[in-house]
């Protein structure tokens, strides 16, 4: 079973260089996290292994390193057969 804690802060203004959450996995597990913009591009991805509560931080750059732009972004997190989706709001 996966577990993603609400994003924060959310949303995101000014300086803010990151969004943190945490995941929680009852056992050892794999955990992808893709980071897509409301009309399906995807900007981001990861894959991180977790045991117990693990805390992440996306930095709010796309895969080449560069800022993502002011709007709204969707984290899906994906182990196994659970998948869990959090909404983000990027103010600049």
């Amino acid at each position: 079973m996966l577990g993603v804690s609400e994003l924060y802060p959310n949303p995101i203004t000014g300086s803010v260089r990151e969004v943190k959450f945490n995941l929680l996995s009852s056992c050892p597990t794999s955990v992808s996290w893709k980071v897509y913009t409301v009309d399906y591009k995807r900007v981001y991805e990861d894959t991180v292994e977790v045991v117990g509560l693990k805390t992440l931080a996306w930095r709010l750059t796309d895969s080449s390193g560069r800022r993502v732009a002011a709007g709204v972004y969707y984290l899906q997190f994906n182990s196994g057969t659970n998948t869990v989706i959090r909404k983000l709001l990027v103010l600049n």
